[in-house]
Formats: structure tokens, sequence, C-alpha cells
């Protein structure tokens, strides 16, 4: 199976003239994808939304680099700590999911354990 990647950000937002409506352009300024939001939401809430969605790319490499320097220390980590590596990884595997997997795909865990817990 050919494993096909995201588009290479960072992603640049677009208001779309229409209320609700936005583009999301790759780097060099070409078409991504168009996003409509509820309308029931404040433009603050969609732009902090728009935020997020056209931030993915970065913060997907920012975790997988993260985790790469995790796991060259991982057996010395706290057994708490190793948690977070978890954590990582199924958040990596959310962002990641194979193309006939993706409609079926579970949120990443959401609950964050303190150390020493």
């Amino acid at each position: 199976m050919t494993t096909i990647t995201h588009t290479d950000g960072p992603w640049l937002v677009r208001e779309q003239g229409d209320a609700n409506e936005y583009v999301l352009l790759t780097p060099d300024g070409r078409w991504l994808m168009a996003i409509r939001h509820n309308g029931e939401q404040l433009v603050a809430k969609q732009r902090a939304n728009l935020a997020l969605a056209a931030g993915a790319p970065g913060l997907l490499k920012a975790l997988e680099q993260i985790r790469a320097a995790y796991q060259q220390h991982f057996d010395v980590m706290p057994l708490a700590w190793q948690t977070f590596d978890d954590i990582a990884a199924q958040a990596i595997a959310q962002a990641t999911v194979a193309q006939d997997d993706l409609l079926n795909a579970q949120p990443a865990a959401t609950a964050i354990p303190r150390p020493g817990s």
C-alpha cells in the first residue's frame, strides 16, 4: 500500500467573503480545502478553530520530533512519564490514519495523567 501524507504547511487561512466560509491555502497560495463553520459560533471562535486547523501540519511535525527525541531516553524515564509517549503515539496515529480507516477513526486520548499519579 502506498503511503500518502498530508500537504506540507504552513497552511494559510483566507475568508471567502460569505459569513462562516473560509479556505485553507498551501504555502504558495494554492487552494487546499474549504471550511464552513457553524453560524452559531462567534467569529473569534471560528478563527481559533481555523488557527488550529492551519497549524496542524506544524503541530504534527513538532510532536513527531518530540516523540523521536523522547524515545532516545525512554528506558530511563519514570513510568508515569512514559504515559505521555502513549498519548503522543495515539495523537500521531490519529493524524496519520490510513485513508481507508479515516471515517472510522476514534479521537486520541484527551486526559493527560499527572506525573507520579
